[in-house]
C-alpha cells in the first residue's frame, strides 16, 4: 500500500464523525467586535490576533481606509481563524478507585493541562469538568488524553478535544458558544463532534462506539445520528442502529435483605447483555457498583446498608448500549441473622418440646425468634424479642410449623429475618398397653396411625442392653410366646408411610410369674404332721 493510499485511508477514518458545527458553519466564520474609543487596528491586532502583523487582513475585510482612525460603536469583523488561543485546564471534580495521571495518582481538585493522560483501573472512575462546565466521566479500565483545550482570545469560544485510546467515556456537553466552538472526542477510528448534547463513546481496540441520548452528532459529513441512535465505526465504515429501549424494572425488589444482592434482570428484546449501575450518595458519576451481565441475574457484594438507585441499560449484539431505566432500592442486610443450628428445613421431629438453636453474631446484643403455624408469621404461635443465649426449648403441640431468627444490636437496630425453616412436629409414640398374658402367649397392642409399620423389642433390663425378642409387624398388635418368669420391658417404634422413623416409646414393664401347681400348697402342712 502506497503512502498516498495510507494517508487517504486514515483521512476517511478520521472523517467518520465530524461536529455539526463543521458541517453548518461557513468558511468565513467571524467574530463581530464593537469598536471602543481609542481602538485602532494595530492595538486590536496586538491584543487579539495570533499574528498581530496580519492586521492588514482586517483592514481589507472591513474596508477600513485608515487603520489608526476607527469609529467608536461600529462593528469590526475578525475571522476566528486569526484569533489567538489561550491554553485552558480541566479540573478533576472527583475520583473513585485508582486513577493515574501522567505524573502519578490523581486526586479531586487536580488541574489537568493539554497532553495530560487519565488512566483508570478496574472499578475506578474520574469526573472531569472543563472550563465551560462540560462534564466527562472516564469509565473503568480506560485511557483518555487531553489533546486540545483552549479558548479564543476576546471570546467565550472554547475548543476541546479528548482522545480515547481505550475504554469508555460519558459526556454531558454544555451548549457551545459561537460558531467556532468545538467539542470533540477522538478514537483511533472515529472523531465525534457535538455542540451541546449527551452521549457515550468508547473504543475497544478494533471499533469505536457512540450512543447519543440527547442532541445529535454527524457522520460522514452527511448522515446525522440523532438522540436514540448509535453507531459502530471501524475500518469497514459506519454502522448505525436504533438504541434498545429502556429495560423494565418492575421485577426488581425495593428491599434487599442479604449482603449478596441478587438482582433479577428482565428479558429485553434484542439484548445480548445488560449493564447494571448502582449509585449511592455520590450519584452515577461515581457509582458504587457496575457490572456487564449476560445472564438473567446480577450479583453484587460488599455494598454497605443504605438507599441506592439502580440504572439499567440493554446492550445489543453489536455492543451498543441503549436507553436506561432507573429504580430505587434499599439494602438492609445487617446485623445479619445468625445461622440456624440443628434441624434442616422440612424435617420431621417427634417430641413434646422443640429445641431451637443458632450461632452467635458478634454484632448482636440479643436475638428475636418467631414460630408460626399454618396462619403464618402475622399471628405467630410463639415470639420472643429478648433472647440473649443461643438456644431455647419450647413446648408445642403436634402440627406443621415454621420459624425464623433475627439479630438486634445494642442500640435496638434490628436486622432482617433469617430464611424460614419449616418442620413437622409429631406426637411421641404411645407405649403399648398392659399385655394380655395367658398360659401360652403374650399379646401386645398400642395406638397407631394409618399406614404405619412397627418394630417391637423386649428385654429383661431397662436399658435394653440385651434384646430378648425383636419383631417387625404391619399391625399395631403382636402375639408372642409367653416368656419365662421374671421382670420384662417392652417398647415400640413406628415408621410412617413416607419413611420417617420415629422414636422408641417409653419402656413398659410387666412381670411373668412362675407357675406353681395347686398341690404344692399342701406340702408344708404334710411336713409339719410328719414331725
Amino acid at each position: 500500500m502506497t503512502l498516498r493510499h495510507t494517508f487517504l485511508r486514515r483521512l476517511l477514518l478520521a472523517a467518520s464523525f465530524l461536529p455539526l458545527s463543521a458541517l453548518a458553519a461557513p468558511a468565513g466564520e467571524t467574530l463581530e467586535l464593537q469598536i471602543a474609543e481609542h481602538d485602532t487596528l494595530i492595538n486590536i491586532s496586538q491584543r487579539l490576533l495570533a499574528r498581530p502583523a496580519q492586521w492588514p487582513r482586517l483592514q481589507e475585510l472591513n474596508g477600513i481606509a485608515d487603520p489608526q482612525r476607527l469609529k467608536p460603536g461600529s462593528t469590526l469583523r475578525i475571522p476566528y481563524a486569526l484569533l489567538r488561543s489561550e491554553p485552558q485546564q480541566a479540573r478533576v471534580e472527583s475520583v473513585l478507585g485508582e486513577v493515574r495521571g501522567s505524573k502519578g495518582l490523581l486526586v479531586a481538585g487536580a488541574q489537568l493541562a493539554v497532553n495530560e493522560v487519565i488512566s483508570t483501573g478496574p472499578g475506578a472512575y474520574a469526573v472531569l469538568v472543563l472550563p465551560d462546565g462540560s462534564r466527562c466521566i472516564v469509565q473503568p479500565d480506560s485511557r483518555t488524553r487531553i489533546e486540545l483545550l483552549q479558548r479564543l482570545r476576546g471570546t467565550e469560544v472554547q475548543q476541546s478535544r479528548l482522545e480515547v485510546s481505550r475504554g469508555r467515556i460519558e459526556t454531558k456537553v454544555q451548549p457551545q458558544r459561537g460558531p467556532a466552538a468545538r467539542y470533540e472526542i477522538r478514537t483511533p477510528t472515529a472523531v465525534i463532534g457535538v455542540r451541546g448534547t449527551e452521549f457515550r463513546a468508547g473504543y475497544d481496540g478494533t471499533a469505536a462506539r457512540v450512543e447519543v441520548t440527547e442532541g445529535a452528532v454527524a457522520a460522514n459529513q452527511q448522515q446525522r445520528i440523532e438522540a436514540g441512535e448509535g453507531a459502530v465505526v471501524d475500518a469497514r465504515g459506519v454502522h448505525t442502529e436504533t438504541l434498545l429501549p429502556a429495560p423494565a424494572t418492575a421485577a426488581i425488589p425495593a428491599l434487599f435483605e442479604r449482603p449478596l444482592l441478587r438482582i433479577p434482570l428482565p428479558e429485553t428484546a434484542g439484548a445480548a447483555a445488560h449493564r447494571v449501575i448502582v449509585a449511592g450518595p455520590a450519584g452515577f458519576a461515581l457509582p458504587a457498583a457496575e457490572q456487564l451481565v449476560s445472564g438473567g441475574e446480577a450479583r453484587l457484594a460488599d455494598l454497605p446498608d443504605g438507599d441506592y438507585r439502580l440504572r439499567l441499560r440493554a446492550v445489543s449484539a453489536s455492543g451498543l448500549e441503549g436507553q436506561h431505566s432507573e429504580t430505587a432500592f434499599r439494602l438492609k442486610a445487617r446485623p445479619e441473622p445468625p445461622f440456624v443450628s440443628g434441624e434442616r428445613s422440612g424435617n420431621i421431629i417427634q417430641a413434646e418440646r422443640v429445641e431451637f438453636s443458632w450461632t452467635r453474631n458478634p454484632e448482636a446484643a440479643r436475638y428475636r425468634l418467631q414460630v408460626a403455624g399454618p396462619a403464618g408469621f402475622e399471628t405467630p404461635v410463639y415470639a420472643r424479642e429478648d433472647l440473649s443465649g443461643s438456644s431455647i426449648n419450647v413446648a408445642l403441640p403436634p402440627g406443621e410449623y415454621q420459624w425464623r431468627l433475627g439479630s438486634v444490636r445494642a442500640d435496638g437496630d434490628r436486622g432482617p429475618w433469617s430464611d424460614v425453616v419449616s418442620f413437622t412436629l409429631k406426637a411421641l409414640q404411645d407405649p403399648p398397653a398392659a399385655p394380655a398374658i395367658s398360659d401360652e402367649e403374650l399379646v401386645l397392642a398400642w395406638p397407631a396411625e394409618p399406614g404405619q409399620c412397627f418394630e417391637v423389642e423386649m428385654a429383661q433390663d431397662l436399658a435394653f442392653s440385651q434384646i430378648h425378642t425383636r419383631r417387625e409387624t404391619q399391625e399395631a398388635r403382636l402375639v408372642l410366646p409367653k416368656p419365662e418368669p421374671g421382670q420384662w420391658f417392652v417398647r415400640v417404634r413406628a415408621t410412617d408411610p413416607d419413611g420417617f422413623v420415629g422414636q422408641w416409646s417409653s419402656p413398659q414393664q410387666f412381670e411373668i410369674e412362675a407357675y406353681r401347681p395347686w398341690w404344692l400348697l399342701g406340702v408344708p402342712v404334710l411336713l409339719l404332721l410328719a414331725l
